[in-house]
Formats: structure tokens, sequence, C-alpha cells
């Protein structure tokens, strides 16, 4: 039964990632908090958010040095910044799904821990470590630039919009629940719920699980 549920754990995060490791332990480190670390005597994944934030740099500053070519420093530097803050990267691991996956100690846990955007954004660098260690630098760039780089003019999105206004009207985000999740894994549809301070505001659907939260945070912003 264990073994059942490890190799589910195993497919169900690296098809979220869109890697498949040859060491799923490092991903596994990825994801373990100092939290949970401190409470299990185990690594946490702070080594390799150092690492992860190193690669992160480079292949982002590699991506903006090759795309526009006739960009001066300052303007480098800026596209850069806006691609590895800590929002972005939280964002980012909220479409991936990483709060679920989350190895969290119990008063983390309690607080919420899988929502706060420096533990989220902390985790996507080790687990942006995790698989240049695995895969070598080709996989990092891969992945990088699949979830992480976004070039446009204005990053913001639906999730970003509903994100400022909740900020701003309550002074926290909101939070994605799934709460159905059906058919095969080739075909899959998922049902989302979009909540501020534990009260539902929109339900979203979609074919993953990030199309099925940008529908509920369009819901959202539609109500708001």
């Amino acid at each position: 039964m264990a073994v059942g549920l490890v190799v589910s754990r195993k497919t169900e995060i690296e098809a979220l990632l869109g890697y498949e490791f040859s060491d799923f332990d490092l991903v596994e480190q990825a994801l373990s908090h100092t939290s949970w670390a401190n409470e299990t005597k185990s690594q946490s994944n702070q080594r390799l958010e150092f690492l992860g934030d190193a690669v992160l740099e480079v292949i982002v500053s590699q991506y903006f040095f090759h795309r526009f070519p006739d960009d001066l420093e300052g303007q480098l530097t800026t596209k850069r910044v806006q691609q590895v803050r800590t929002e972005n990267l939280a964002n980012v691991a909220r479409d991936l799904g990483l709060p679920d996956y989350l190895k969290l100690g119990k008063g983390e846990k309690d607080d919420r821990g899988e929502q706060k955007d420096s533990i989220l954004a902390d985790t996507l660098e080790a687990v942006i470590a995790a698989v240049y260690l695995d895969g070598g630098m080709k996989a990092a760039e891969k992945f990088v630039t699949t979830f992480v780089i976004n070039d446009k003019a204005n990053l913001v999105d639906v999730k970003g919009k509903l994100q400022a206004i909740t900020q701003s009207r309550f002074g926290v985000g909101p939070v994605y629940s799934v709460t159905e999740k059906l058919g095969p894994e080739h075909q899959r549809s998922y049902t989302v719920e979009v909540s501020v301070r534990g009260k539902v505001w929109a339900t979203g659907h979609g074919t993953s699980r990030k199309l099925a939260e940008k529908d509920a945070a369009q819901k959202a912003l539609e109500s708001a």
C-alpha cells in the first residue's frame, strides 16, 4: 500500500513539473521546508534553494541577453528582476500545484505556510536546483523557460489581478483549493474553488489545475 502511495506521489509531481527524475529524493528534499526537517530530523530544502537561486538567475539572464540583443544592461536587469521577484515565483509555484505537495511542520501547516509567497518562492528555487542536479543545465533551462519566464510587457494575469484586489481589500491573498478531480490522467478535469479568509468567492473548471484556477480567478474578478 505504501509503495503504491509513493509511486502515485512521484507520478503526480513529475506530471506537474513536466520532468521525470532519476533521483526522486532530490525533489522530495526540494519540497521539504525547514519546519518539516526540524520535526523529522531530515534535510530541508535550504541548500537546494541556495543553488536554485543562482541557476535561475543565470538562465533568466542568458534568456534575456539573447532575446533582446539591443537592450542595455539596465533594461536587461529590469526584465530579470520582474521574473525572479518573490511574487512571480510564488505564483508559478501555485500554478504548478506545489502547495499540495509541500512538507511542512505542524506549526507552519497550522499557519497556512503553503500559501506564503516566501515559502513558495523558495520551494520553486529548490525544485529548479533539483531539476538541475538531476538532469543538468539543459533540463533546468527547459523547466525555467517553460514555467517561469514570461517576457510579455504585462506580467499581471487574472490571478495576479485578483491577488492585488484581495491584498488591498482584506490584507491577504486568495486561496485555491481543488474540490474535484475526474477522469484518467490524459483526460482529466479539475474543479477549483477560490476563497478569501475561508469564504468561497468563485468556482472554476478546466482540463488542468492551472486552467481551473484561472477560470475561478476570472469569475471572482467579474463578481468583484
